[in-house]
Formats: C-alpha cells, sequence, structure tokens
C-alpha cells in the first residue's frame, strides 16, 4: 500500500464520517449479535410456519409504517434552522396518529373478510397486532432522523440494543411456554416498543424543551407546504418499495404454505444482517452529511464515489462466500429442517449485494430532489420483482420465484447506482443551488 493510500485511509478513520459511522454500526453489531445468538434456540422452539406467521406480519407493518408520517420524517434532517425540522418532527408525529387511527378502524371492521380471501384464515389473529406496531415504528422512525439530524447516534445504539435484547428474550420465554406463532409475535413486538420508548426517553430528557419552544402552528403549515413533494413522491416511493420488499414473504405464503414463507422469512433476515450492519449506519450518517454539504455549497461527488467503492470493495468477497456455504451452515447451526433456507440464501446474496452498494444513492434521492424519477424508478422494480416472483407460480418451485425476484432486484440497484452516480456529477459541474433550482425532474 503506497504512502498516500495510507494516509487517505489514516484521514478516513479519523473523520467525523467514519466515527458516526462506527459509533452507529456498533449498536447494530450488538443487537445483531443477540439476534444471531438466539435463532438458533428459536429455530427449534418454533417451526417454519411460526417463522412465517412473524413474516408475513412484519411485511405489513413494514409497508404500513413507511409511508405512516407520509414521510416527512425523512425531511428533518434537511432543513437549516432547527425550529423548522422540530416542526417537521411534530407534524409527522400528528400525521402518523390519524393514519394509525384509520388502520385500527380498517382491522377491525375487516380483518376476517381480508383474511378468508387471502386463503389465511389464521391471519385474523395476528392481524389486530398492526396498528400498534405500525404506531411504534412510525415513531421509531420519526425520533431516529430526529436524532440523525442532531448526530445524536449512541441513542440509536442504545435503542436498537434494548430492543433486540427485549425481543430476544421475550420470543425464547414464548417458545419455552409452548404460546405458537403469537407468542413469536408477541416478542417482536416488546421489542419494538422498547425501542421505541428508549428512544422517546432520550429525546424527551434532552430535546423536550427545544422541540416545545419551535412549536408553531403556522410554521407547521410551512414546512408542509416547503417539503410538500415527500408525501407527493418520497411515500408512493416507500410505499411501493414496501411492498417490493414484502411481496416475497406474502405470496409465497399465500402461493405455498406458511413454512415457505418462514423459510425465506429466516433466509432474508439472516442474510440481510450484516448488510443492514453497514447499510443504515452509512445511510444515516451519509444522509446528514450530504444534507448538510448541500446547503454549505460543498461539491457532493468526491464524497459518493469514495463512498460507493468502499462499500463494493467490503462486500464482494463476503458476498462470494456468504453464497457458497449458505445451504450446509442453515442446516447445521438452525436444525436439518431449515436447509431450505440456506437455498434460498444463496440466491439472495446477489441482490443483497447490490443494495449494499447503492446505499448512498438512495441516500441522495431525496437530498437531490429526485423523488419523481425515484417513483418511476420504483414502480418498475415492483412490475419485475412480481414478475420474478411469479416464476414460483409458474413452476411450481419457490427457488424458482427467488432467483426471479433476486435477478430483478440485482438489476434495478445497478441501474440506481449508475443513474444517481452521473446525476450527482452534474449537479457539482453546474452547481447546487443553480442545478436545483431549475430542476423540473
Amino acid at each position: 500500500m503506497s504512502v498516500s493510500a495510507v494516509e487517505k485511509l489514516k484521514t478516513l478513520v479519523r473523520s467525523a464520517f467514519f466515527k458516526n459511522v462506527a459509533l452507529l454500526a456498533s449498536g447494530t453489531l450488538v443487537a445483531q449479535l443477540i439476534t444471531v445468538a438466539s435463532t438458533p434456540v428459536l429455530s427449534r422452539l418454533f417451526l417454519p410456519a411460526a417463522f412465517g406467521v412473524l413474516g408475513m406480519l412484519n411485511s405489513v407493518v413494514n409497508i404500513l409504517a413507511g409511508v405512516s408520517a407520509l414521510r416527512y420524517d425523512m425531511a428533518i434532517v434537511l432543513p437549516a434552522e432547527d425550529d423548522d425540522a422540530a416542526n417537521l418532527l411534530s407534524l409527522s408525529l400528528a400525521i402518523l396518529t390519524t393514519l394509525t387511527l384509520i388502520t385500527l378502524i380498517a382491522i377491525t371492521l375487516g380483518r376476517v373478510p381480508l383474511a378468508e380471501h387471502l386463503g389465511q384464515p389464521d391471519a385474523a389473529d395476528w392481524l389486530w397486532w398492526v396498528p400498534p406496531l405500525v404506531f411504534v415504528t412510525g415513531v421509531f422512525q420519526i425520533l431516529s432522523y430526529w436524532c440523525s439530524r442532531r448526530k445524536e447516534f449512541k441513542r440509536l445504539s442504545i435503542s436498537q440494543v434494548a430492543a433486540s435484547a427485549t425481543s430476544a428474550g421475550s420470543k425464547i420465554g414464548a417458545g419455552v411456554a409452548a404460546l405458537g406463532p403469537l407468542g413469536l409475535v408477541a416478542g417482536q413486538a416488546a421489542g419494538q416498543i422498547i425501542a421505541s420508548l428508549v428512544l422517546l426517553a432520550q429525546v424527551l430528557r434532552e430535546d423536550f424543551s427545544r422541540l416545545r419552544e419551535a412549536f408553531s402552528g403556522e410554521r407547521i403549515r410551512k414546512v408542509a407546504r416547503t417539503y410538500r413533494d415527500f408525501p407527493r413522491y418520497n411515500a408512493p416511493v416507500t410505499l411501493i418499495n414496501g411492498l417490493t420488499n414484502g411481496l416475497p414473504v406474502l405470496l409465497f405464503g399465500i402461493i405455498f404454505d406458511a413454512a415457505t414463507a418462514g423459510l425465506y422469512s429466516v433466509a432474508y433476515l439472516i442474510l440481510k444482517m450484516p448488510v443492514t450492519l453497514v447499510s443504515n449506519a452509512v445511510r444515516q450518517v451519509y444522509y446528514q452529511r450530504a444534507s448538510e454539504r448541500l446547503n454549505q455549497g460543498l461539491p457532493l461527488y468526491p464524497d459518493h464515489k469514495r463512498t460507493t467503492l468502499i462499500l463494493l470493495g467490503a462486500g464482494i468477497l463476503p458476498a462470494i462466500v456468504a453464497a457458497i456455504i449458505s445451504p450446509p451452515l442453515f442446516g447445521l447451526v438452525l436444525g436439518e429442517e431449515w436447509t431450505g433456507a440456506g437455498d434460498f440464501a444463496r440466491y439472495l446474496m446477489v441482490f443483497l449485494f447490490a443494495m449494499l452498494v447503492a446505499v448512498p444513492a438512495s441516500a441522495l434521492v431525496p437530498v437531490l430532489n429526485r423523488q419523481r424519477w425515484f417513483l418511476g424508478w420504483q414502480i418498475i422494480a415492483l412490475v419485475l420483482s412480481t414478475a420474478g416472483i411469479a416464476l414460483g407460480y409458474v413452476f411450481g418451485s419457490p427457488i424458482a420465484g427467488v432467483i426471479g425476484y433476486s435477478a430483478a432486484k440485482a438489476l434495478m440497484f445497478i441501474i440506481l447506482t449508475l443513474a444517481i452516480t452521473a446525476h450527482v456529477r452534474r449537479v457539482d459541474q453546474e452547481g447546487h443551488r443553480a442545478y436545483l433550482d431549475t430542476d423540473t425532474d
């Protein structure tokens, strides 16, 4: 390694960006280690069908929670003034509460007919969990963006560890008590509730006076207008993305059975953990940093290029190894009946690697006001992903569906990375303000 390369590496390690990523990643790592340690126990306490129920519930919750604040929560990081950000937080919480009540009414009136229509009559039992989980997940998302803006990444790390420990302990307790699939669901709910409460307690303790003093009905209306592109474009994008990610579990449960959905759900969960460890930390910190640099008129392309290449280099070897060893490893660690999950994992690794490399590009979408373009990208991704899953139905094989889904997703993430990279380079060349003011994207 050359002297200049060594110096660049030292500079990167000493940078605030790297330290913030490391801080956030450390909390995620501890949380994931708890999950990994508990999974072999849970896989022997619960059948794959129970994990299928949990996976389908998580899919529904994630789809709804993603748009529960109409994506005004994403905008919290962007304003130059903290008062505007504080009022965006208040606006997000108000919208979340309203949409949660609507969800509760809909579930109360329609859960039984919906479950019967999907061919999953047992779903009527776990659909009750959707409204409260949407609410606590939405609260956590909103507060996460506020903490990212405040560069309080330690808060996020603490909440992640508390959630994982609570969830793992509750699920194991439910398994020992032989409570079945709903016990697994209750354990998941306990973890999410704790995560939100821990983060909320820290925000109220340190930021409540700031939020209270900034509160203004007039200012809320102002920021709602200023950032109206988020509900217009980011909310549909997030909804479509949630559908794209959640469809495999739901469709495998409907087309095949809950056990197949459980195998896919566990494969995706375990394989995604290391990807999430890096991607969530990088996205949170990079999003805040890119927003700050844009407000200061500084170039974005060098940071974007460097971060993308680092993720590419760091991820390629682990992805290859994971694809090779997944089938025997799943059977050895989780039990022989989980070998099928390892087969799913082998093919899912392709799109998860592409998704990891695309993290900087996806983080730049709201920063560069490319929501409208991204909406089109998401629609195409949903169509191609659904077509890929349909291969499983056509060939009567879940593996065929996983291969088709993974290939479609990988292709779309490659397109996203290339398109946003070209766009951010053009923005730097033409000037931030001049470009963004005249962009009719």
